[in-house]
């Protein structure tokens, strides 16, 4: 039987698989006549769906991928490696020749390399390229190393057992020599490239089945609908946004399952949070590597720990593991003990015996138990593997079991990379060994989650590719990210897969055929909305000129522009499309632009005025916690503190009303060094007239370092006198080019003693210290610095934010205690090739120029004349940014007083540094993302 191939085309992948699926509409059910769709794996759940929701569901059609017709008629008959098989053996390939590489030689060992060169390999595989055409069309010294480790690679695998191209070939040959498709129909739907693999496995169906149907798409005639266009400030602003359009469209009667928002990050935090946060539905088929999963990073810091040479960091995340299986209090101690002696390398091995009375008994315990899971079998990687492994299992952590994530069990995972392990790498030094392990955790994938119905979906264009929706959202088109480009920096560029297609065919792709066929599905995918949404944040790219061309209706605004709208209380007000009053907070917040409108107070009282007509009773409840609320409010607040709140009221929280700390630790670190700095600059100012700056700066962080305990080697000691003695040479040099002479250092308010009363707004009082103050030769004019190990620029966006005010309370200090505020600045303590760049706030007037520069180097003269989005600012007068930020600190505190704790940073970014990321279940999900 010879059936011939029929191909149909389709503009979009949906129409493509609906095509698939509507063929067997008014079909004659005969159960002894079977039927296949194959799909590409990521369309499955897809065609599922419409193969239920057109034809009821059919018991005589199967749904499969060419990997799972693998699996059910050859796995079990077949050994064969799989994806995480192929880079542990590549890994022992590459380690045992690399003296013959001549390109890779430096790469060879490096952590991933493997991972691309099976990359690289599965590519010419499936173009049925063999090592000796690639070695005969060798042009340079990389194509020599690739073909060699491709030849070593096939050798192995044609002599032993099959890889991923492998499988496609038995499958080919099992279904030419098999009756089980005979006389079957089979389909073909969906897949973006037939490559020859692909192209063999049709001719062997062709041979047996009664007909064979391709369904392709991928015709360049699109046109979009509706499609509103949105600039805006950023990328969180973007999401705000798009939660309060859903939130209108589902109160509106709109169903959750039209509405997809379609993002080029792979791991969309900010859209899962803000979705969280205010109760939109939603459902994201994320992937998860197994060394993201706790069992994964488990397995992987105990195998590292040793080829790092146990470092505290490794050691102390092991031990921190729920598979570790130790007490959390006990591990609390060991980490402050370690930190706080500074135990590394082998210290590890023997007993602790610092007589240290809080922290000894418990970090004794855990650092017992990890000896074992560090020390067992560390000659041998394979059988320490399977140790570690029966290890875990006997811990058996029930929080974070294989139920709880809805995906694969990771045990089996791991136990099929121990066997091919055992398999593959029996032989292998013992580091090129659990390099390779390492290599195949983190290319193990555990599966997707489940996505769930009557959910908004979000979802990247291969998640959503054969879907349609009524409602498409983009909140991430700067650039070019959509469609998501790959660029020409594989092993193999465009120029190498040109010259291989002139020689052995043209089954190869370079990166623009590849971003061509992206772009096409985005099109395709966007066209079967009937609107679609699009923000950016940063310049758009030129894909977003081409989506307005073939546009029948294109309105542009930007978010900014749009708030106007959303207060006025019409049929759009903000408060229909907002279903709860924290997101309401959180939009006037980088909404609100200068604040003179007091738009943020605006939106509330309109909020409460309407909830009862327009918003459910249980969602206007506020984020609030009373007892929270008593232990962060203070007799007196302090400029950080503030800020810390603006950033994230959790961290607030955390710092202030618990006063949670970091461990101490052994080491000098940043803070120890700006600590230091600060106490020589300040000592220095007392001293200018008597000790030089290089003097000072000897004596100085001499003295520092015996004050905070701590030691630095002699060359780190020299390099951070150097630093400051510059610091001290340019305080002197602004003292002679100006009017203004140094006042003193580290000048407290509000403080016990301190030369300057504390800051009054309302009710509240503000303390703290001023690095610097300098006053005028009149007495009336002040400025102040702030100094900052690290560069820091200032933006008004930053102070409308909240998340730096601390150099205008400094300026209203200044003014409460009889001063004329002229200008505040961070000052960083490292000299760049442009010198000191301070950044900051100026009175722009020609009298405080004259007194501020005499020589014309610190303040750009354009200060002066024009407002700077960065850098320094100028004032005509200083009270407006003063009374903006006094108004900011009154909301702040009444806030706090309320006791609102959210876990709302103003970007995710924030939860990196974050010293409470550990006990915080947002900066948890980030740290599943990295």
């Amino acid at each position: 039987m010879n059936a011939s191939v029929k191909v149909i085309n389709s503009s979009r992948a949906s129409l493509a698989l609906k095509a698939a699926i509507k063929q067997f509409e008014g079909r004659k059910v005969d159960l002894r006549h079977r039927s296949f769709v194959i799909v590409p794996d990521h369309i499955t759940l897809a065609a599922e769906r419409l193969l239920c929701s057109l034809l009821g569901g059919a018991m005589d059609i199967e749904i499969t991928t060419l990997n799972k017709l693998f699996r059910n008629y050859l796995g079990n008959k077949t050994a064969n490696l799989n994806k995480n098989g192929s880079i542990m053996l590549l890994k022992r390939i590459i380690e045992e020749n690399s003296s013959s590489l001549k390109c890779y030689s430096k790469s060879a060992s490096s952590r991933g390399f493997a991972s691309r060169i099976y990359e690289t390999i599965s590519l010419i595989e499936s173009a049925l390229i063999s090592p000796g055409d690639l070695m005969s069309s060798a042009a340079n010294k990389k194509d020599e190393d690739i073909a060699l480790i491709y030849s070593k690679y096939k050798e192995f695998i044609d002599k032993e057992m099959p890889d991923a191209s492998g499988r496609m070939r038995l499958l080919a040959e099992y279904i030419d020599s098999s009756s089980t498709f005979k006389g079957a129909s089979v389909t073909f739907a969906c897949f973006d490239e037939i490559t020859l693999e692909t192209e063999r496995i049709i001719d062997a169906f062709a041979k047996k089945a009664t007909s064979v149907s391709v369904y392709s798409y991928g015709i360049e005639d699109y046109s979009l609908n509706e499609l509103v266009i949105y600039e805006s400030i950023s990328d969180i602003t973007s999401v705000k946004s798009i939660a309060s359009k859903i939130a209108y469209l589902l109160k509106s009667g709109a169903s959750a399952d039209e509405i997809a928002v379609l993002t080029a990050d792979s791991n969309p935090y900010e859209l899962r949070r803000v979705f969280k946060e205010n109760d939109i539905p939603f459902t994201a088929s994320e992937p998860l590597a197994l060394s993201r999963h706790p069992l994964g990073a488990f397995l992987t810091l105990a195998l590292i720990s040793p080829l790092r040479g146990y470092r505290p960091k490794d050691v102390i995340l092991l031990a921190k593991n729920p598979f570790a299986g130790l007490n959390a209090e006990d591990v609390m101690s060991f980490e402050r003990y370690v930190l706080k002696y500074g135990v590394s390398y082998k210290g590890f091995f023997d007993p602790f015996e610092q007589n240290d009375t809080k922290y000894l008994e418990g970090a004794e315990r855990v650092r017992a138990s990890l000896k074992n899971i560090l020390d067992a079998h560390s000659d041998n990687t394979i059988e320490r593997f399977k140790m570690l492994i029966k290890w875990a299992e006997e811990v058996n952590a029930k929080s974070v079991s294989e139920e709880n994530l809805g995906r694969a069990n990771p045990f089996e995972r791991a136990k099929e990379i121990c066997a091919e392990a055992e398999l593959l790498l029996s032989q292998a030094d013992r580091k090129v060994a659990a390099d390779a392990i390492i290599d195949a955790i983190a290319s193990c994938e555990l599966g997707r989650r489940p996505t769930y119905k009557n959910a908004v979906e979000i979802g990247s264009e291969s998640d959503l590719i054969a879907r349609e929706f009524k409602y498409i959202f983009v909140p991430d088109f700067s650039g070019d990210n959509h469609p998501q480009v790959i660029k020409d920096e594989g092993l193999l560029s465009d120029e190498d897969i040109d010259r291989l297609k002139s020689a052995f065919g043209d089954k190869l792709c370079t990166t623009i055929e590849t971003n061509k066929r992206k772009k096409s599905e985005l099109l395709g995918l966007l066209s079967s909305a009937s609107y679609v949404f699009l923000y950016y944040s940063e310049a758009p790219g030129r894909v977003l000129g081409e989506l307005k061309s073939i546009a029948r209706r294109v309105t542009e605004r930007s978010v900014t522009g749009e708030r106007e709208d959303m207060l006025s209380g019409g049929g759009k007000g903000l408060m229909k499309i907002s279903p709860t009053l924290n997101m309401l907070a959180e939009f006037a917040l980088v909404e609100s632009g200068k604040g003179e409108d007091n738009v943020a107070e605006k939106v509330v009282d309109y909020a409460y005025s309407k909830s009862s007509e327009l918003i459910p009773e249980k969602e206007i409840e506020k984020n609030e916690v009373a007892e929270a609320g008593k232990l962060m409010e203070k007799a007196a607040y302090s400029a950080s503190q503030l800020e810390r709140y603006f950033t994230c009221p959790r961290q607030y929280f955390f710092s202030v009303g618990l006063s949670a700390r970091k461990p101490e630790e052994a080491d000098v670190n940043a803070l120890d060094i700006g600590r230091i700095v600060h106490y020589a600059a300040e000592k220095f100012i007392l001293a200018m007239d008597v000790l030089s700056p290089e003097e000072a700066a000897k004596q100085f962080v001499k003295e520092a370092l015996e004050n905070e305990n701590k030691t630095l080697s002699g060359l780190s000691q020299q390099m951070l006198e150097s630093e400051v003695s510059e610091l001290l040479k340019e305080i002197v040099l602004q003292r002679d080019i100006s009017d203004y002479k140094p006042m003193g250092a580290e000048l407290g308010f509000g403080m016990i003693g301190s030369k300057l009363k504390e800051i009054k707004i309302g009710n509240i009082s503000l303390h703290g210290f001023i690095d610097r103050v300098d006053v005028s030769s009149d007495g009336k004019g002040a400025r102040v610095f702030d100094y900052k190990t690290g560069k820091k620029e200032l933006s008004e966006s930053d102070i409308i934010k909240g998340t730096k005010i601390q150099l205008p309370l400094y300026l209203l200090a200044l003014k409460q205690n009889g001063y004329s505020p002229e200008g505040a600045f961070y000052m960083p303590t490292i000299k760049t090739a442009n010198g000191y760049e301070i950044s900051g706030i100026v009175e722009r007037s020609d009298e405080v120029k004259e007194k501020t520069n005499h020589s014309g180097e610190y303040i750009k003269e354009n200060v002066f004349n024009k407002k700077l989005k960065t850098g320094i600012i100028g004032y005509d007068s200083i009270d407006e940014i003063i009374d903006y930020t006094s108004q900011l600190v009154e909301k702040a505190v009444d806030e706090i007083s309320e006791g609102y704790i959210a876990a709302s940073p103003l970007s995710y970014r924030d939860c990196t540094y974050c010293d409470f990321r550990s006990c915080c279940a947002y900066s948890g999900e980030f740290r599943e993302k990295n």
